[in-house]
């Protein structure tokens, strides 16, 4: 903008410089009027001459204690309010829906076990069924069929003059057997004579009773062993007695197998349903563990069954505890876990079926399915060294966002997940049904004694699309364990 100058301009300028300059003391004395500290003085020695007043004694614990008066009676009577009219309220019908859903996740529960009642009797059937094959010929009759099977007279008839059986042949004389071993000598009855088959003539007639010359035993004399030695059918078996299985999968021996391993690295697939009302979309989690167990294996030719028992120790974040992490931190944090981590122990028990694909002199491959009973024994939840039950728990129910869902029946539930049964929580409770499959690469080191390593799959079966796993907050979790073990064999053959 351009400035421009106008005479009125100057002539202003002249006049505020001709002007005479301002007092000095002006504005003290200004300030002076303003605040007149002379005043205020006097006022605080005229306050400073007079006593403190004091209040009476105990004026102010009766002034409390008219208070609590009053208060407490209004709390009793707001109680009295309250109970007369829960009294005369009518009682608070369940919904129909909240009826239906506790109905259905009921029937869910019977079908599992159900289903697990039928894999344990299967299983019991089976070991019945081996007892029976090693050990139900001792609980027979005590005397065995006689070798010699009986002749139908009618089918083949004998000649005339031999429908009599023969008299007993070997007996000696009583005049001379007697008096040399008396007491001693028994009587063998010969088996019955063949008959003749009808219109056959190449067959001689048999001799008669009367004209066979009798025929003297002599018996053997049978010394007695040395002391300290003992029969041979007394001895003790070389190996321990295993169930026999000869003729259940073919003619083959069967041969029996110690089996032990261990799987240093679990990889655990937690599947979490989505629930809407907390704001959890549905996702896979892979998470670590181990386990360790031990088989007995029945080998007879290429095929194989196994038993046994699997200890597991799982570990994981519940995807409600993720999801307040998130929340209150504000950065999706994939490594550190600032909260909890929930852990539990399993024993499983399984019964598999192994197929031998290919051998050499040095190594063998087989596969296998089977299934197996998965037992939640305890529960735990750990926490980091910085937070405390009670921290945990206030965090949890002030990040609550539902009503509804699998997980917003109590957050509870993940401070006090569902008990083990070695905590007191039922068996069915905490079982589950899986069914698994393997490949095993065996390096044979001896005739008896071989290492392998096995990667097993094993997948969570339930019956429903929506239903969950057993165990804390009903997670699906399928694991895929790397077996390193060794098998040894048992029987001798």
């Amino acid at each position: 903008m351009k400035q421009e100058n106008h005479p009125f301009d100057e002539l202003i300028r002249q006049r505020i410089a001709s002007l005479p300059p301002p007092p000095a003391g002006g504005w003290e004395t200004l300030s002076a009027r303003l605040d007149e500290r002379a005043h205020d003085e006097a006022v605080a020695e005229k306050l400073g001459g007079l006593a403190p007043a004091t209040p009476p004694p105990g004026s102010w614990n009766a002034f409390a204690e008219k208070l609590n008066t009053v208060e407490a009676d209004g709390e009793r009577a707001m109680d009295a309010v309250v109970a007369s009219g829960l009294q005369r309220a009518e009682p608070v019908t369940v919904s129909g829906w909240t009826l239906l859903a506790a109905r259905l996740e009921l029937i869910g529960r019977r079908r599992e076990m159900i289903t697990c009642l039928k894999i344990t009797e299967a299983t019991l059937l089976l070991s019945l069924l081996l007892l029976y094959a090693r050990f139900g010929h001792r609980f027979g009759p005590g005397e065995s069929a006689s070798p010699y099977a009986e002749v139908n007279a009618s089918a083949f008839p004998l000649q005339p003059g031999f429908d009599t059986p023969p008299p007993v042949l070997n007996t000696l004389d009583g005049t001379t057997g007697s008096d040399l071993f008396p007491g001693q000598l028994t009587a063998e009855r010969l088996p019955a004579p063949i008959p003749q088959l009808p219109g056959s003539t190449t067959i001689p007639a048999l001799v008669q009773a009367n004209s066979m010359p009798s025929v003297r035993l002599r018996p053997s004399v049978v010394e007695p062993l040395a002391n300290g030695i003992e029969p041979l059918q007394k001895r003790s078996p070389r190996f321990i007695p295993l169930p026999d299985l000869s003729g259940v999968l073919g003619n083959d021996p069967v041969r029996y197998y110690l089996n032990g391993f261990v799987s240093p690295l679990d990889l655990n697939d937690v599947v979490t349903q989505e629930n809407a009302a907390l704001g959890i979309e549905a996702h896979h989690k892979i998470t670590t563990g181990f386990s360790a167990g031990a088989l007995i294996e029945a080998v007879q030719g290429n095929n194989a069954l196994q038993f046994g028992l699997i200890y597991g120790q799982r570990s994981y974040v519940p995807a409600k505890i993720l999801l307040i992490e998130e929340d209150t931190s504000g950065i999706q944090q994939e490594h550190q876990i600032r909260y909890s981590r929930l852990t539990y122990q399993t024993v499983s028990i399984p019964l598999g079926y192994q197929r031998e694909i290919s051998r050499s002199e040095k190594w063998r491959v087989s596969a296998g399915v089977g299934m197996a009973m998965n037992v939640v024994l305890g529960s735990q939840v750990k926490l980091p060294p910085d937070i405390t039950l009670a921290d945990l728990n206030e965090i949890i129910n002030r990040n609550a966002k539902g009503v509804g869902g699998r997980e917003s029946a109590g957050t509870s539930e993940i401070l006090d997940p569902t008990q083990g049964f070695f905590q007191g929580g039922g068996l069915l409770e905490n079982s589950s049904l899986y069914l698994s499959g393997n490949v095993r690469v065996e390096r044979l080191l001896t005739d008896r004694w071989s290492i392998y390593f096995s990667p097993t799959v094993g997948r969570l079966l339930t019956i429903r699309e929506s239903d969950g796993g057993r165990g804390p907050l009903e997670d699906r979790i399928h694991n895929t364990m790397l077996r390193f073990g060794t098998r040894v064999r048992l029987s001798g053959e």
